[in-house]
């Protein structure tokens, strides 16, 4: 049975993304319900200033790891899609820092 590819599945509920998100968030289970109500929901549970910007940057981990799969047929996995994310967050934590305290020069 082939499942479609909706923006949904593909970052919320298929295996591959699931895996990816309980590493960043364990306490939540995508539930299929649409990709606003899954974001609406990973928001709450972060609580976090920035939860938006972790869910932006999941997203862009699963995404390209999956196309790491698709286009040059390296195989997909948790340790792939956690690396990329940790390095998006590290430079997101730099420019948080840098936009903090940059007003602060003059």
């Amino acid at each position: 049975m082939q499942i479609l590819e909706t923006r949904t599945h593909l970052f919320f509920t298929c295996p591959f993304a699931k895996l990816c998100w309980n590493y960043i968030c364990p306490a939540w289970a995508p539930a299929g319900q649409g990709i606003q109500e899954e974001i609406n929901q990973l928001k709450q549970l972060l609580n976090l200033p920035f939860s938006l910007e972790i869910i932006i940057l999941g997203t862009w981990a699963i995404w390209t790891t999956r196309n790491d799969y698709i286009f040059k047929n390296i195989t997909h996995n948790l340790y792939a899609c956690r690396r990329k994310f940790k390095e998006e967050i590290k430079w997101l934590t730099f420019r948080a820092k840098w936009k903090e305290y940059h007003g602060l020069e003059n």
